[in-house]
């Protein structure tokens, strides 16, 4: 998933409502992660 560009993570029961709400408007769900200090996997290369 990381290699399609696609954020990887997990968060909490108590957190994936708002991740989905940033991921349902197009907002940045990179940054929404940053906000909450939770690590992102992304692709090497």
């Amino acid at each position: 998933m990381a290699a399609l560009g696609i954020p990887v993570f997990a968060c909490t029961p108590d957190q994936f409502p708002e991740l989905m709400a940033t991921a349902l408007r197009r907002e940045d769900v990179h940054g929404w992660a940053a906000d909450r200090d939770i690590k992102l996997v992304r692709a090497e290369g």
